[in-house]
């Protein structure tokens, strides 16, 4: 019942975002493999930059029964990205410069050629299977 729910709440508030169909199987399945073998890493939400903490601060508000957000930080051009994977808005293009600003143009590079993932938030007591529910967001 809890995963039908999921995938409701995903269609319902699928991702809107216009660069979606440039994904391409093998960009997505390159970045599938690295957010899955990432490590996890213990990092308290005060070493975050403010713009992060105040989105976790949104997140948090949330009742943790019924979502789950994962928050990765990885390397892309020379610079550090961030990217949310959120059961209720994401897709594969909410990624982040380390100053908060959302990354829009080479969204196919960004998912390629990004590196050294890293999950360094998660929130939410439903069980993610990444291979599923991205599946559901490329539809």
């Amino acid at each position: 019942m809890k995963q039908l729910i999921i995938i409701l709440l995903c269609v319902i508030f699928g991702c809107s975002c216009s660069n979606n169909t440039d994904a391409t199987t093998a960009d997505v399945d390159t970045f599938l493999k690295q957010l899955k073998s990432a490590p996890r890493a213990d990092v308290s939400k005060e070493s975050f930059p403010e713009w992060l903490a105040v989105r976790i601060n949104q997140i948090e508000i949330r009742p943790s029964s019924i979502c789950k957000v994962q928050i990765y930080k990885g390397e892309w051009n020379k610079q550090t990205v961030y990217f949310i994977l959120d059961n209720f808005s994401s897709c594969l293009c909410d990624f982040f410069s380390e100053n908060g600003e959302k990354i829009l143009d080479n969204l196919t590079s960004c998912r390629s050629t990004s590196k050294n993932w890293t999950l360094i938030y998660d929130y939410g007591e439903i069980s993610l299977n990444l291979d599923d529910f991205l599946k559901i967001k490329m539809l």
